[in-house]
């Protein structure tokens, strides 16, 4: 079973930068992949319905890699190489889901509307005691540990995003599923106020609110509820005869 862990991040003033650098990058992708397929299909129109309706995401990435990351967007090697193409990819399947009927047709992302976040590398990633080490962004404090792997196996999409306030990593991991085995059995559950319940195989579950625990704490409530009353009206008392 794929479950998801979302983990806070501590990264450093640095590592925040780039971050944000990869975010952009995710971001510009994805929108880069919008305009040109919007182009190609203009194109198309134009041409009297002649030529290509769409251009493929391969063909989107090798342009980016060959012509404009050695030339007008040397910007883009900043960040891990697998940013851009993710952001190609994304931008890639929200379009086939729109030709499916699955979802409406994707737009182009906003600097200052939509989230930032990029995706990290799955096969760099590694776990390590206090965080993780990540493509291009190195060694990152995590606010608790990363879910342990077995051996061989890596993290399923794993991305890194901001809430306004914080950086977090999320992952997916496969975790083993517990299998219960029915017996048909039928049980009879008597609630009580003594005991929580009783059953009829002879277990008897107790009711925590009549620990001593509990009765200690009720009455420290108690207390310190006196205790406040008490203070609300001295302080009444005393604005009064002011």
């Amino acid at each position: 079973m794929l479950i998801t862990k979302k983990i806070r991040l501590k990264p450093t003033t640095e590592q925040e930068i780039l971050f944000r650098k990869s975010a952009g990058v995710s971001r510009w992708a994805y929108n880069f992949f919008l305009g040109e397929n919007e182009r190609i299909y203009r194109e198309y129109i134009d041409n009297g319905k002649v030529g290509k309706k769409s251009i493929s995401e391969g063909d989107v990435r090798k342009y980016i890699n060959n012509v404009l990351k050695p030339t007008t967007h040397s910007w883009l090697k900043e960040v891990g190489s697998n940013v851009m193409k993710q952001g190609v990819k994304d931008a890639s399947l929200a379009l086939q889901r729109y030709f499916k009927g699955l979802s409406g047709k994707p737009k182009f992302k906003s600097k200052h509307k939509d989230r930032p976040s990029f995706y990290v590398n799955y096969e760099s990633l590694s776990r390590k005691q206090g965080g993780f080490q990540g493509e291009k962004i190195g060694f990152v404090k995590t606010s608790e540990a990363l879910p342990k792997l077995n051996k061989n196996e890596k993290y399923s999409n794993p991305r890194i995003t901001f809430d306004g306030k914080y950086w977090y990593l999320s992952v997916g991991y496969e975790v083993q599923e517990n299998t219960v085995e029915l017996t048909g059995e039928s049980l009879g559950i008597d609630l009580g106020v003594k005991d929580l319940a009783i059953c009829s195989n002879g277990k008897v579950y107790k009711n925590i609110n009549k620990t001593q625990r509990v009765k200690k704490l009720e009455k420290k409530l108690k207390r310190e509820q006196r205790k406040l009353s008490r203070k609300i009206e001295n302080n009444i008392q005393s604005y009064k005869s002011n």
